[in-house]
């Protein structure tokens, strides 16, 4: 039988010292170990194990760790188990690699859903655009009605059942908030499943769901205040201490949408020309639309505090108070059958049966197109300026109507304002 040659000693390997104008050495003790000798940033000297081999036509230098954690004799050893895997045809880099994907596999599959849920948010949320709110909505509607439920399972063990019992309880009640959820905890799975935490199809997809849970009509969108309640309705958000209370007043005077209002910016706003420019990325369409401020609205934003480059900022003031925020407030305030949305057809319906403003005037006051590609780039060239700000400031000024008595006993501090 063949003994191994050595040639380093602990004595050498105590006391070596790199040759004058050297900053590294190797020293080799032979069947592939060598020792690593260099110069440390603090003046001395450091020390480590290398294995060296070739394998395929090509060498590779493998780490076994430094002096001070693995003695000659332990280097020796690591070094002789290695050699047993090249003799196996196993590359010793490949198998530790291996190990070391299968830890991280294995540790990985223990991931519970909210932690994986976590994941998907931090992998995506620089994707959603800025200031649009998704990293807020996914947090909120998952940590109210998915985290209760799923949250501790093992993401691998979330199966059809446990995805109904998370969504029944409000698929009736709150459907819309629902329909997202269940879309969100797909997703996340979709994700765990490309990432290997686990297999087959996936519990919370529609195609699935959609012989379970009950089918819910869908209810008319956008419902719509009648406008005769309208001045009752701003007379209560000005008796209202909340920031959404401005906000909604502000989409009720301007005829825009929640999202515009909500992360509006003050850099958007010419007090002095009375105009408000919605960037196209904020709008539905994907075009931009200057809104003509009623000296009303011109007022209203001049009594708002300029704390943060948004105007209805929450409290730390770098990001702007979500859309929904503003739907809640109407739904605190008991107007259940309502939306922000829905004050556009309450204007509509106000301009089409109480004034004889131009149809162009009233579609271009809420951005919608008109017409032909003629009649469009005519409309967009004068723009109906003066009838638009007309229009907006009689508009403005129903809203301020004196309150009818039947409001009086409404919950709301009433106040009378006059147009």
């Amino acid at each position: 039988m063949s003994r191994t040659i050595h040639r380093l000693t602990d004595k050498q390997i105590r006391n070596v010292k790199l040759p004058q104008g050297r900053d590294s050495i190797l020293l080799n003790d032979g069947a592939n170990l060598l020792l690593q000798v260099s110069k440390s940033a603090k003046g001395g000297y450091n020390k480590s194990w290398l294995f060296r081999y070739e394998k395929d036509g090509r060498r590779h230098d493998m780490g076994l760790g430094a002096l001070h954690t693995f003695t000659l004799a332990e280097a020796r050893d690591r070094a002789r188990l290695l050699r047993q895997q090249l003799h196996d045809g196993i590359n010793p880099i490949e198998s530790k690699r291996a190990e070391e994907r299968a830890r991280e596999i294995a540790q990985i599959k223990v991931k519970t859903f909210q932690e994986t849920a976590l994941a998907f948010i931090a992998t995506h949320e620089a994707k959603w655009k800025a200031g649009g709110g998704s990293h807020q909505q996914w947090m909120q509607s998952l940590t109210d009605f998915a985290f209760p439920t799923l949250g501790k399972l093992l993401v691998a063990d979330v199966d059809a059942a446990a995805v109904m019992h998370c969504l029944e309880p409000i698929w009736r009640t709150k459907h819309e908030t629902a329909r997202r959820v269940r879309n969100r905890i797909e997703q996340v799975l979709d994700y765990a499943k490309a990432k290997g935490l686990r297999s087959g199809d996936n519990p919370a997809s529609w195609n699935l769901l959609k012989h379970s849970l009950p089918q819910i009509k869908n209810k008319k969108h956008h419902e719509s205040l009648p406008y005769a309640e309208a001045p009752a309705l701003v007379a209560q958000l000005r008796a209202r201490p909340e920031v959404t209370a401005r906000a909604v007043e502000l989409c009720i005077l301007t005829v825009t949408r929640a999202k515009e209002v909500a992360r509006a910016r003050w850099e958007e706003f010419n007090l002095a020309d009375a105009t408000w420019d919605i960037p196209k990325e904020r709008m539905k369409g994907g075009k931009p639309h200057r809104v003509m401020l009623s000296p009303q609205a011109v007022e209203h934003l001049r009594n708002l505090p300029r704390t943060s480059p948004y105007l209805f900022p929450l409290r730390n003031g770098d990001k702007p108070v979500h859309e929904n925020r503003l739907l809640e407030l109407l739904r605190q305030m008991g107007h259940d059958k309502i939306t922000v949305h829905g004050f556009r057809s309450t204007f509509k319906s106000w301009a089409t049966e109480r004034t004889r403003y131009p149809t162009a005037a009233v579609e271009m006051s809420m951005a919608h197109a008109m017409g032909s590609e003629v009649e469009r780039a005519y409309s967009a060239k004068v723009e109906l300026i003066e009838q638009r700000r007309r229009l907006m400031a009689d508009w403005a000024a129903f809203c301020a109507r004196p309150v009818p008595s039947r409001w009086a006993g409404s919950g709301a501090t009433v106040v009378t304002l006059h147009g």
